[in-house]
């Protein structure tokens, strides 16, 4: 009988040790591809998303956010979607200071830009990280939509301000749109998707860390994803009502600096017609 506890316990000592120490710094790069007929031209677009960094020491610092951004910057992306939560959100470690926190996003080079939304955390009281945002060379659009050229294509990019703590207006920002250009929208939270209009062409989200930890034959608990839709949009690429959603599982931690069978990622999506 002890030696089937001494098991267990190293056993859980192990399980432990991988959950906060190895797989919370195992970044994996993603592919996925979205077909839809709302994408109006021959050519695809690469779109890299990132979000929920959570910047607290150790588990994000600046040198390995910088890895980060070096490694988005390698996939030679056309546009880089950057979608909230910069700001760290557990008890354990020591939060960043943000205006020097979020500077390797402006070392990330993309064919097209880096556009920014703010996430639910980053607006939480006494934070600066909206300001710290501001201060990058990254269009932050907070209900705010710009109209790019890329690769000949003509697009909107258009940015929610944070579904929980900030002011969003989906009408007011989808407004700015002027023509039939395809429309790429970005929101922190993936709770807005079943109001997106059906003119959007792909709406892209994080905020929900695909649960965070996953476990075997089970997958994600619906009752911890942080969405009143439980695991309805935890995570990928869904498709609804002939809407496309595409929720990252992002980089960082939330609550417990824990992450299992869901490791950190960089999401590369193609938009094809």
């Amino acid at each position: 009988m002890m030696k089937l506890i001494l098991v267990l316990f190293c056993l859980g000592a192990i399980l432990g040790f991988y959950m906060l120490l190895v797989e919370p710094f195992w970044t994996r790069v993603t592919y996925t591809t979205i077909q839809t007929d709302k994408w109006s031209y021959d050519q695809p677009l690469k779109v890299v998303a990132i979000s929920d960094m959570h910047m607290t020491s150790p588990w994000m610092t600046r040198a390995h956010l910088q890895r980060i951004a070096n490694k988005v910057s390698t996939l030679n992306p056309d546009v880089v979607f950057l979608l909230g939560d910069y700001k760290g959100d557990h008890e354990f470690g020591i939060d960043l200071d943000p205006f020097d926190a979020v500077k390797p996003f402006d070392t990330i080079k993309a064919n097209c830009g880096v556009y920014a939304v703010i996430g639910n955390h980053d607006l939480e009281e006494g934070g600066h990280w909206p300001d710290a945002m501001e201060q990058l060379n990254v269009p932050l659009l907070r209900n705010k939509t710009q109209k790019i050229s890329c690769n000949g294509m003509d697009l909107w990019i258009a940015g929610l301000d944070d579904l929980w703590y900030g002011k969003p207006d989906l009408k007011a920002t989808l407004d700015q749109v002027t023509d039939d250009n395809p429309i790429l929208l970005l929101s922190h939270i993936p709770d807005i998707f079943p109001e997106v209009p059906q003119n959007v062409t792909a709406t892209f989200s994080g905020h929900t860390h695909a649960g965070q930890i996953r476990f075997p034959f089970v997958g994600t608990i619906d009752s911890v994803v942080p969405s009143r839709f439980g695991g309805r949009y935890a995570y990928g690429h869904i498709r609804e009502e002939g809407k496309d959603l595409f929720v990252t599982a992002g980089l960082g931690n939330t609550g417990l600096p824990l992450r299992l069978l869901n490791r950190p990622e960089i999401a590369v999506v193609m938009i094809e017609r």
